[in-house]
């Protein structure tokens, strides 16, 4: 992916395409955003380890991620490193693992339709049969808003910044018995071999009250 950048203590990672194996940020209400990434090592015998051993990827270092660097979005993530693990497999790979935590606080919800705008939706849309990926959602009895389905579950699309949590996405395509819109309580974008994906998570987030 070329619009992807990591800069940690402000230096950006120049060789990102070879030592970039994964990495998993999730974004939820009422928790702080967190990130793993792992990082193949090329460790020799002259030069174990070189990324755990470099003074870049040290635990309280700071690090930025971009993923549509190229067009001057903010980072998708800004925080800390937390910790490391160095790992050695069967398969004699040698990979560092980075856990890191955002240094923004969390966005706090706890009664819904007291702040949720119906008529601000996600920028993005969702249309079975076009651009979702795969999904499983549980449909409620009856629906509990007039223009907002309650539904719960998840749904997997290709990898985008416009879907934001605490916010409406539009979906399409999925019969009558659903309404246009479900609400956004968690998102987790992942990469992987080039690839990249986000899992929404859809319908009423952890602690928070769903009044009428």
């Amino acid at each position: 992916m070329n619009q992807l950048a990591i800069f940690i203590e402000g230096e950006k990672l120049d060789n990102l395409g070879e030592i970039l194996l994964s990495f998993i940020i999730r974004n939820k209400i009422n928790c702080v955003d967190v990130a793993e990434i792992t990082f193949s090592e090329k460790s020799t015998e002259h030069k174990p380890f070189p990324n755990f051993n470099s003074y870049l990827f040290r635990a309280g270092s700071r690090i930025a991620i971009h993923i549509d660097y190229n067009v001057k979005r903010p980072p998708v993530f800004d925080g800390i490193i937390k910790h490391e693990e160095i790992h050695f497999d069967s398969q004699n790979n040698t990979y560092l693992k980075l856990f890191c935590k955002s240094s923004k606080p969390a966005i706090k919800v706890s009664n819904i339709n007291s702040i949720l705008k119906t008529d601000t939706p996600s920028k993005l849309q969702l249309t079975y049969g076009r651009n979702i990926m795969s999904f499983s959602l549980a449909i409620p009895k009856e629906p509990s808003s007039k223009t907002v389905d309650w539904l719960q579950g998840y749904l997997i699309c290709q990898g985008t910044t416009d879907a934001k949590i605490n916010s409406l996405i539009k979906l399409n395509g999925l019969g009558t018995r659903m309404l246009s819109y479900a609400y956004i309580s968690g998102i987790e974008h992942q990469i992987e071999n080039g690839g990249w994906v986000i899992r929404l998570e859809i319908g009423k987030p952890h602690n928070a009250r769903l009044n009428e």
